[in-house]
């Protein structure tokens, strides 16, 4: 329990959480868009199932985009489906009443994993189009613990495809993992990590890489090395040390190991997100007394620092968009946790979750239409469950993507 989250270890060491005012909360809005009418079908000679499924599966949720719910009498394109032969397959998008296609593609190898073609051939349609690039072949990274090790349960590392299919387990570790974040090329995790045999009793940072699966302690500073997040070019991080002292907010080198600080102030400053071209960056600070989210400048130490949230009793995970212009987060309010988004000016506050459950630990996807989150659900007295979920950024409950496999959480979504 002492060690449940990151943020409450944090925040029960370091902060006295008070009581909000009461707040407007404007609900999100419902932006209009003229959807694509799409027919997703099979010619005679394919059997592909599982491969259609997952074509409106990914597609379906773009709902802002793209209405699946059509027949031969309203549809404005149609997806037709047939089989070249073992693992290969054609796709032949057409308009109403038009004789030739206007996307005529086949699969670009024999590949038999259904889901992998299901995905690409997805993302070939959505980007025809939109005009945007596609997200379907991006991954997240989470924590379960349904992890085995030394064949006992444990909490670990997964990674999965975005729809939580084709998990498996990366860390093996004996002790208690906390907030891991991914590089900006894919290629590494960092995540905290308590060793119950270390008698500092430190909270450790660590890097593992996915291309030659090691696993290493990058540092281990006295005190607190936690919710590191990269830099631009992945060969700094961004995360909270406590090694003065107080809780602040550091760049830290990979490579020389030079720390340098962002913040320095009498009060915890933790939980940082940077913006993707690396020049914004949020965090929480119990400054007012309680923790709340703060902006700053990465130019130097406290330059432009503000306040931008003022909702809940206390807020949690502040995570960037992709453009850098939103930040999305959770806040306690009603007796749970809910998210909402604000600009990084601090405007436009919109609540995202209401009555589902207590919602944390939001990501937003590559392209920055679809968030995945944390929702726990309470059972009993004793019993609770905890999975994924996607949603929209406008805040539409989208799919469970996690389910059966223990205790979910802490998601981070990646290409």
């Amino acid at each position: 329990m002492l060690f449940k989250s990151l943020l409450l270890n944090l925040f029960f060491i370091f902060f006295t959480i008070n009581a909000s005012a009461d707040l407007d909360i404007v609900p999100v809005g419902k932006a209009t868009f003229e959807k694509t009418k799409i027919l997703v079908e099979a010619a005679d000679n394919c059997k592909c199932e599982e491969l259609i499924k997952t074509v409106k599966d990914d597609l379906g949720l773009y709902k802002k985009f793209f209405d699946l719910e059509v027949d031969e009498a309203t549809f404005s394109v149609r997806a037709i489906f047939s089989k070249l032969g073992e693992g290969e397959f054609n796709l032949s998008l057409f308009n109403k009443n038009a004789a030739k296609p206007f996307l005529n593609i086949d699969s670009s190898q024999n590949k038999n994993d259904k889901r992998f073609l299901g995905h690409e051939f997805a993302g070939q349609i959505y980007e025809k189009v939109t005009d945007k690039p596609h997200i379907f072949h991006s991954k997240l990274i989470y924590l379960s613990d349904q992890g085995v090790l030394n064949g006992k349960k444990s909490k670990q590392v997964f990674v999965s495809d975005f729809d939580g299919h084709n998990s498996r387990q990366l860390t093996n570790l004996d002790g208690h993992i906390l907030s891991p974040a991914v590089s900006n090329d894919g290629s590494k995790i960092v995540y905290s990590f308590i060793d119950p045999k270390e008698v500092k009793g430190n909270v450790q940072l660590r890097l593992f890489d996915l291309k030659t699966n090691t696993d290493r302690v990058i540092s281990n500073l006295s005190g607190i090395n936690s919710g590191a997040v990269f830099l631009p070019g992945d060969n700094e991080v961004v995360l909270t040390l406590s090694h003065s002292g107080n809780a602040e907010i550091y760049k830290l080198n990979l490579k020389t190991k030079k720390v340098t600080p962002l913040t320095n102030h009498w009060a915890a400053d933790v939980d940082p997100s940077v913006s993707k071209n690396g020049d914004k960056i949020v965090f929480l600070s119990s400054r007012p007394g309680r923790p709340m989210i703060y902006a700053m400048n990465m130019n130097g130490i406290e330059k432009g620092v503000r306040r931008i949230s003022f909702v809940g009793d206390f807020n949690a995970t502040p995570r960037f968009s992709p453009k850098g212009d939103e930040i999305v987060f959770s806040s306690w309010l009603d007796n749970r946790f809910d998210l909402f988004k604000i600009s990084f000016d601090g405007k436009n506050l919109y609540r995202l979750t209401k009555d589902f459950g207590s919602n944390e630990d939001p990501s937003f996807s590559p392209d920055g239409e679809l968030i995945a989150f944390t929702s726990q659900r309470i059972i009993s007295d004793s019993e609770d469950s905890k999975n994924i979920y996607l949603m929209n950024s406008e805040g539409e409950i989208l799919k469970k993507i996690t389910d059966k496999q223990g205790h979910c959480q802490s998601p981070r979504w990646f290409k």
